[in-house]
Protein backbone atom coordinates (compact mmCIF):
# COMPACT_ATOMS: atom_id res chain seq x y z
CA UNK A 1 0.00 0.00 0.00
CA UNK A 2 1.45 3.03 -0.68
CA UNK A 3 1.12 6.35 1.39
CA UNK A 4 -0.92 10.12 -0.24
CA UNK A 5 -0.86 13.37 0.87
CA UNK A 6 -2.55 15.83 -1.08
CA UNK A 7 -3.66 19.12 -0.27
CA UNK A 8 -6.53 21.31 -1.04
CA UNK A 9 -6.66 25.09 -0.56
CA UNK A 10 -9.56 27.49 -2.00
CA UNK A 11 -13.56 27.27 -1.00
CA UNK A 12 -15.39 24.62 0.11
CA UNK A 13 -16.83 23.44 -3.34
CA UNK A 14 -13.33 22.67 -4.51
CA UNK A 15 -12.97 20.49 -1.69
CA UNK A 16 -16.20 18.81 -2.35
CA UNK A 17 -14.76 18.17 -6.07
CA UNK A 18 -11.75 16.55 -4.52
CA UNK A 19 -13.63 14.01 -2.71
CA UNK A 20 -13.96 11.86 -6.25
CA UNK A 21 -10.30 11.06 -6.81
CA UNK A 22 -9.81 10.93 -2.84
CA UNK A 23 -12.90 7.68 -3.37
CA UNK A 24 -10.28 6.26 -6.38
CA UNK A 25 -7.00 5.91 -4.79
CA UNK A 26 -8.51 4.46 -1.22
CA UNK A 27 -10.24 1.82 -3.72
CA UNK A 28 -6.58 1.21 -5.92
CA UNK A 29 -5.59 0.29 -2.58
CA UNK A 30 -3.43 3.60 -1.36
CA UNK A 31 -3.99 5.29 1.92
CA UNK A 32 -4.77 8.84 1.95
CA UNK A 33 -3.57 11.74 3.87
CA UNK A 34 -5.84 15.00 3.13
CA UNK A 35 -4.68 18.64 4.57
CA UNK A 36 -7.50 20.75 3.91
CA UNK A 37 -8.31 24.19 4.28
CA UNK A 38 -11.59 23.25 4.71
CA UNK A 39 -11.44 20.08 7.19
CA UNK A 40 -15.26 20.12 8.45
CA UNK A 41 -16.09 19.52 4.48
CA UNK A 42 -14.45 16.36 4.47
CA UNK A 43 -15.03 14.84 7.69
CA UNK A 44 -16.68 11.91 7.92
CA UNK A 45 -15.57 10.71 4.47
CA UNK A 46 -14.17 6.84 4.78
CA UNK A 47 -11.52 7.43 1.89
CA UNK A 48 -9.62 9.81 4.05
CA UNK A 49 -7.26 7.56 6.41
CA UNK A 50 -5.56 11.20 8.06
CA UNK A 51 -7.34 14.24 7.86
CA UNK A 52 -4.96 17.94 8.77
CA UNK A 53 -5.46 21.43 8.04
CA UNK A 54 -3.77 23.29 5.92
CA UNK A 55 -3.26 26.38 7.85
CA UNK A 56 -0.98 24.04 10.48
CA UNK A 57 0.90 22.60 7.19
CA UNK A 58 4.27 23.69 8.95
CA UNK A 59 4.09 20.73 10.96
CA UNK A 60 3.67 18.01 8.13
CA UNK A 61 6.68 19.42 6.33
CA UNK A 62 9.32 17.49 8.15
CA UNK A 63 7.26 14.18 7.51
CA UNK A 64 6.55 14.44 3.94
CA UNK A 65 9.21 11.85 3.42
CA UNK A 66 6.59 9.39 4.91
CA UNK A 67 4.61 9.86 1.69
CA UNK A 68 5.50 7.73 -1.45
CA UNK A 69 3.14 10.77 -3.47
CA UNK A 70 2.71 14.33 -2.28
CA UNK A 71 0.50 16.36 -4.38
CA UNK A 72 -0.32 20.11 -3.26
CA UNK A 73 -0.53 21.62 -7.23
CA UNK A 74 -3.74 23.82 -7.46
CA UNK A 75 -6.14 22.47 -9.90
CA UNK A 76 -6.66 25.72 -11.35
CA UNK A 77 -3.03 26.20 -12.79
CA UNK A 78 -3.33 22.89 -14.69
CA UNK A 79 -3.29 23.16 -18.20
CA UNK A 80 -5.79 20.46 -19.27
CA UNK A 81 -8.41 22.46 -17.31
CA UNK A 82 -7.26 26.39 -18.33
CA UNK A 83 -7.29 25.03 -21.83
CA UNK A 84 -11.42 23.45 -21.37
CA UNK A 85 -10.28 19.54 -21.82
CA UNK A 86 -10.97 18.67 -18.40
CA UNK A 87 -13.17 20.24 -15.48
CA UNK A 88 -12.38 20.86 -12.03
CA UNK A 89 -13.32 17.25 -10.65
CA UNK A 90 -11.53 15.59 -13.79
CA UNK A 91 -8.24 17.88 -12.99
CA UNK A 92 -7.79 16.11 -9.67
CA UNK A 93 -7.23 12.85 -11.25
CA UNK A 94 -4.86 14.90 -14.03
CA UNK A 95 -3.00 15.86 -11.09
CA UNK A 96 -2.66 12.53 -9.47
CA UNK A 97 -1.04 10.36 -11.98
CA UNK A 98 -2.26 12.28 -15.11
CA UNK A 99 -5.46 9.88 -15.29
CA UNK A 100 -8.46 11.01 -17.90
CA UNK A 101 -11.89 10.12 -16.50
CA UNK A 102 -14.99 10.79 -17.89
CA UNK A 103 -17.31 13.60 -16.44
CA UNK A 104 -19.53 11.09 -14.97
CA UNK A 105 -16.52 9.20 -13.15
CA UNK A 106 -15.62 12.27 -11.53
CA UNK A 107 -18.80 12.72 -9.72
CA UNK A 108 -17.92 13.87 -5.81
CA UNK A 109 -19.06 11.87 -2.89
CA UNK A 110 -20.80 13.40 0.46
CA UNK A 111 -21.63 12.06 4.25
CA UNK A 112 -24.16 14.12 6.19
CA UNK A 113 -24.21 13.00 9.65
CA UNK A 114 -26.97 11.65 11.46
CA UNK A 115 -26.74 14.48 13.87
CA UNK A 116 -26.83 17.10 11.04
CA UNK A 117 -29.96 15.33 9.66
CA UNK A 118 -31.57 15.84 13.51
CA UNK A 119 -30.64 19.30 13.23
CA UNK A 120 -32.04 19.92 9.88
CA UNK A 121 -35.23 17.65 11.13
CA UNK A 122 -35.80 20.69 13.71
CA UNK A 123 -34.97 23.46 11.71
CA UNK A 124 -37.46 22.86 9.01
CA UNK A 125 -39.97 21.27 11.73
CA UNK A 126 -43.64 22.71 11.32
CA UNK A 127 -43.12 22.88 7.05
CA UNK A 128 -45.69 21.60 5.40
CA UNK A 129 -45.16 22.62 1.72
CA UNK A 130 -42.15 21.18 -0.01
CA UNK A 131 -39.34 22.98 0.02
CA UNK A 132 -36.93 25.04 -2.36
CA UNK A 133 -33.84 26.28 -1.59
CA UNK A 134 -31.85 28.79 -3.20
CA UNK A 135 -28.44 30.49 -2.85
CA UNK A 136 -28.00 33.54 -4.28
CA UNK A 137 -24.10 34.78 -2.88
CA UNK A 138 -21.25 32.91 -2.02
CA UNK A 139 -17.68 32.93 -0.87
CA UNK A 140 -16.66 35.48 1.75
CA UNK A 141 -18.28 38.97 0.12
CA UNK A 142 -19.86 40.98 1.90
CA UNK A 143 -21.91 42.70 -1.35
CA UNK A 144 -22.70 41.00 -4.62
CA UNK A 145 -19.76 39.38 -6.38
CA UNK A 146 -20.64 39.76 -10.18
CA UNK A 147 -18.36 36.80 -11.01
CA UNK A 148 -20.92 34.21 -9.41
CA UNK A 149 -24.11 35.67 -7.34
CA UNK A 150 -27.61 36.57 -8.48
CA UNK A 151 -28.30 40.31 -7.90
CA UNK A 152 -31.18 39.60 -5.32
CA UNK A 153 -34.09 41.44 -7.37
CA UNK A 154 -33.45 39.31 -10.42
CA UNK A 155 -33.68 35.87 -8.18
CA UNK A 156 -36.75 37.48 -6.04
CA UNK A 157 -38.60 38.09 -9.64
CA UNK A 158 -38.07 34.30 -9.97
CA UNK A 159 -39.11 33.03 -6.70
CA UNK A 160 -42.33 35.25 -6.31
CA UNK A 161 -43.52 32.67 -8.70
CA UNK A 162 -43.21 29.59 -6.69
CA UNK A 163 -43.43 30.98 -3.34
CA UNK A 164 -47.22 29.56 -2.93
CA UNK A 165 -45.90 26.05 -3.79
CA UNK A 166 -42.93 26.10 -2.21
CA UNK A 167 -41.13 26.83 1.43
CA UNK A 168 -38.42 28.98 -0.02
CA UNK A 169 -35.32 28.66 2.07
CA UNK A 170 -32.55 31.14 1.22
CA UNK A 171 -29.14 29.48 1.78
CA UNK A 172 -26.76 32.16 3.03
CA UNK A 173 -23.98 32.91 5.53
CA UNK A 174 -23.88 35.53 8.27
CA UNK A 175 -23.08 39.30 6.68
CA UNK A 176 -24.36 37.80 2.70
CA UNK A 177 -27.37 39.51 1.63
CA UNK A 178 -30.65 38.38 2.45
CA UNK A 179 -33.83 38.32 0.44
CA UNK A 180 -36.54 39.83 2.30
CA UNK A 181 -39.80 38.02 3.49
CA UNK A 182 -38.39 34.54 3.41
CA UNK A 183 -36.72 31.60 6.22
CA UNK A 184 -32.75 31.63 5.88
CA UNK A 185 -29.81 29.87 7.01
CA UNK A 186 -27.81 32.40 8.54
CA UNK A 187 -27.35 30.51 12.25
CA UNK A 188 -26.34 27.22 10.02
CA UNK A 189 -23.15 26.09 9.32
CA UNK A 190 -22.17 25.20 5.86
CA UNK A 191 -22.57 21.29 7.11
CA UNK A 192 -25.91 22.01 7.83
CA UNK A 193 -27.12 23.80 4.79
CA UNK A 194 -25.72 20.72 2.73
CA UNK A 195 -28.00 18.49 5.27
CA UNK A 196 -30.64 21.17 4.33
CA UNK A 197 -30.09 21.03 0.29
CA UNK A 198 -30.51 17.04 1.04
CA UNK A 199 -33.94 17.59 2.35
CA UNK A 200 -34.93 20.45 -0.40
CA UNK A 201 -37.67 19.65 -3.65
CA UNK A 202 -36.12 21.91 -5.83
CA UNK A 203 -32.74 23.89 -5.60
CA UNK A 204 -31.98 27.05 -7.54
CA UNK A 205 -28.11 27.56 -7.14
CA UNK A 206 -25.35 28.99 -8.64
CA UNK A 207 -21.28 27.79 -8.78
CA UNK A 208 -20.51 27.70 -5.38
CA UNK A 209 -20.57 24.96 -2.80
CA UNK A 210 -24.13 23.77 -2.86
CA UNK A 211 -24.07 22.73 -6.49
CA UNK A 212 -21.43 20.35 -5.77
CA UNK A 213 -22.82 18.63 -2.90
CA UNK A 214 -26.20 18.57 -4.76
CA UNK A 215 -24.09 16.84 -7.29
CA UNK A 216 -22.13 14.44 -5.12
CA UNK A 217 -26.39 13.99 -3.44
CA UNK A 218 -27.73 13.77 -6.82
CA UNK A 219 -29.92 16.28 -6.93
CA UNK A 220 -30.54 17.93 -10.09
CA UNK A 221 -30.86 21.46 -10.02
CA UNK A 222 -30.96 24.52 -11.38
CA UNK A 223 -27.45 26.44 -11.23
CA UNK A 224 -26.84 30.09 -12.71
CA UNK A 225 -23.63 30.82 -14.30
CA UNK A 226 -21.91 34.32 -14.84
CA UNK A 227 -18.63 34.76 -15.62
CA UNK A 228 -17.35 30.87 -14.50
CA UNK A 229 -18.49 27.87 -16.98
CA UNK A 230 -20.58 24.70 -16.07
CA UNK A 231 -18.02 22.95 -18.76
CA UNK A 232 -15.14 23.68 -16.17
CA UNK A 233 -17.17 23.53 -12.77
CA UNK A 234 -20.25 22.25 -13.32
CA UNK A 235 -21.93 19.03 -13.74
CA UNK A 236 -24.46 17.25 -16.53
CA UNK A 237 -27.16 16.41 -13.63
CA UNK A 238 -28.16 19.96 -13.28
CA UNK A 239 -29.61 23.08 -15.76
CA UNK A 240 -27.18 24.51 -16.69
CA UNK A 241 -27.91 28.21 -17.06
CA UNK A 242 -25.46 30.96 -18.46
CA UNK A 243 -26.47 34.52 -18.16
CA UNK A 244 -27.14 36.59 -20.61
CA UNK A 245 -23.70 37.73 -22.45
CA UNK A 246 -21.94 41.31 -20.67
CA UNK A 247 -22.16 44.16 -22.81
CA UNK A 248 -18.77 45.78 -21.69
CA UNK A 249 -15.25 45.03 -23.26
CA UNK A 250 -11.98 44.39 -22.21
CA UNK A 251 -13.23 44.08 -18.28
CA UNK A 252 -12.04 40.29 -18.36
CA UNK A 253 -8.37 39.62 -16.91
CA UNK A 254 -6.17 36.55 -16.55
CA UNK A 255 -5.10 37.45 -12.86
CA UNK A 256 -9.11 36.12 -12.03
CA UNK A 257 -8.35 32.54 -12.90
CA UNK A 258 -5.39 32.54 -10.88
CA UNK A 259 -6.69 34.02 -7.95
CA UNK A 260 -9.20 31.55 -8.04
CA UNK A 261 -11.99 34.68 -8.84
CA UNK A 262 -11.57 38.21 -8.80
CA UNK A 263 -14.30 39.97 -7.88
CA UNK A 264 -13.57 43.60 -8.19
CA UNK A 265 -16.26 45.84 -9.14
CA UNK A 266 -14.40 47.78 -11.70
CA UNK A 267 -13.61 44.60 -13.90
CA UNK A 268 -17.02 43.85 -14.03
CA UNK A 269 -18.12 43.48 -17.78
CA UNK A 270 -21.74 43.76 -17.04
CA UNK A 271 -23.13 47.53 -17.66
CA UNK A 272 -25.41 49.07 -15.21
CA UNK A 273 -29.34 48.29 -16.13
CA UNK A 274 -27.93 45.33 -17.55
CA UNK A 275 -30.45 42.09 -16.54
CA UNK A 276 -28.05 38.96 -15.94
CA UNK A 277 -30.37 36.37 -15.55
CA UNK A 278 -32.77 34.68 -18.68
CA UNK A 279 -35.66 34.75 -16.70
CA UNK A 280 -38.43 32.29 -18.67
CA UNK A 281 -35.32 29.43 -18.81
CA UNK A 282 -34.86 29.93 -15.07
CA UNK A 283 -38.50 29.54 -14.29
CA UNK A 284 -38.67 26.77 -16.93
CA UNK A 285 -36.36 24.58 -15.64
CA UNK A 286 -37.76 24.99 -11.50
CA UNK A 287 -41.26 23.79 -12.81
CA UNK A 288 -39.84 20.51 -14.46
Amino acid sequence: MSKILIGIEGGAGKHITASSVIKQMHEEGHEVHVMAAWPQILQGNPYIARLHEWQRSEYLIERFNEYDQVILDDPYRQRPFLQGELNLAQTWFWMWDGRLVSREDAIPDYWITLAEEQEINAFIQGIEKPIMVVQTNGGQHQGWAWTKDIPLPEAAQVLNHFAEEYEIIHLRQKGQPQIEGIKHTEELSIRQCIALLARSKKRFLIDSYAQHAAAALNLPSTVYWAATKPEQFGYDLHTNIESYEPTLKNQHRLEMLFSGLDHSSDKCPFSAGQRLLPLEETMQSLRV
